[in-house]
């Protein structure tokens, strides 16, 4: 009964390596490589949409950079979303002395919805010019070229996507550099393989007649995170998606400053998961719980199972693999120190998302019976 027990573990193990072996070498050897930087002609005309509430601190940091970018036209649209700390004032002096910066300030009574994508929704509506780049309050451009460099994928796409990155600074910025460029791995990957289901809302960019005629966030407006893997997701095609993964258009935001802010953030993501489209849903689904099979069950088959070395060498195979990638894709995006603590950290973010998940399940279950 025992030895049947190891052999169907056994047998679960070697499923879960097989699915993982196909889904790297089927995906993230798709990982593109440098983008040259380039010097555009005829670059469309742009508007940056950030929304903003309590943020005066980022405002008086980032502002100044966002206004400053070599740009031929573009203007910068703020949405002041109900903040009550001096942003309004502030705000409303910059604009004074800057032409091509917008703002809007939204109150209590405005808000039909509470919550980002409204007031991105405003924001957008607001917006002067037919192309649209997005970032958060907290972000800050890599250069003076950024939108220059994320425009050019308009030559070829409706939709395009950067990367956003944190500075690995606090007590758990290593931690959160790691997940974010493993997140980046896999969908970066998809969406070289033309398989988009996401992008990042800290440096997005995609048309505004595209945004309106899908009208919008309409379908997910109720759920707090999603404007841009929920909403990239619905609106990606095979052929409409353009990636512009180089330093010069990347932009870099503070990771949060305690565990507790990062599980926070992480639970938060997480419950726009199960409104992916079915393909991704289910290989991205199938690699965490995968990976979260051979976290628990490889080390209880090591005390009894005699072929557990065979197992053992094939997921220490997987491992070597999977660490390459996630260099190559830390040396391109910039930050490659934290994949050094793989062993550390990825089965502890497997083994934490696991509860994540159980929580909002437990929570969603709590709010039923209310």
């Amino acid at each position: 009964m025992i030895q049947t027990i190891f052999q169907l573990l056994a047998f679960i193990c070697i499923s879960a390596l097989a699915f993982q072996y196909f889904y790297m070498l089927y995906f993230f050897t798709g990982f593109p490589k440098r983008m040259p930087v380039e010097n555009a002609f005829n670059l469309p005309k742009i508007s940056l949409v950030v929304c903003a509430r309590n943020e005066l601190e980022n405002l008086r940091k980032f502002l100044p950079h966002w206004l400053s970018q070599e740009y031929p036209h573009f203007q910068v649209v703020v949405v002041n979303d109900r903040s009550w700390d001096a942003s309004e004032d502030y705000l409303d002096s910059m604009a004074q002395r800057h032409s091509n910066l917008k703002v809007v300030n939204l109150r209590d009574a405005d808000n039909f919805w509470i919550g980002k994508k409204f007031a991105l929704t405003i924001g957008i509506k607001a917006a002067e010019h037919p192309h649209l780049i997005l970032t958060d309050a907290d972000c800050m451009p890599s250069s003076d070229q950024w939108l220059k460099q994320m425009a050019v994928g308009f030559n070829s796409a409706e939709i395009v996507l950067g990367y956003g990155g944190y500075e690995r600074k606090g007590k758990v910025g290593s931690l959160v550099v790691f997940e974010t460029i493993s997140s980046a791995l896999h969908w970066i990957s998809w969406a070289a393989r033309k398989k988009t289901y996401m992008g990042v809302g800290r440096n997005l960019a995609y048309k505004k007649e595209m945004f309106l005629n899908d009208k919008g966030f309409s379908t997910h407006m109720h759920i707090p995170s999603g404007d841009d893997d929920l909403f990239i997701g619905s609106v990606a095609k095979k052929n409409n998606v353009s990636l512009r993964i180089l330093p010069e258009a990347f932009t870099w935001s503070s990771p949060p400053l305690t565990f507790r802010k990062w599980i926070q953030q992480r639970s938060r993501h997480l419950t726009t998961a199960k409104l992916y489209k079915p393909l991704p849903k289910f290989l991205l689904g199938g690699w965490s719980f995968t990976s979260l099979l051979l976290y628990l069950i490889l080390p209880f088959m090591a005390f009894q199972w005699k072929q557990w070395p065979i197992l053992a060498i094939s997921f220490g195979l997987r491992w070597l693999i999977y660490w390459i990638f996630l260099l190559i894709a830390g040396i391109r995006l910039k930050q490659w120190k934290p994949i050094l603590f793989l062993p550390i950290y990825e089965p502890f973010i497997i083994i934490s998302q696991a509860f994540m998940h159980l929580s909002n399940a437990r929570s969603k279950r709590s709010h039923q019976r209310w």
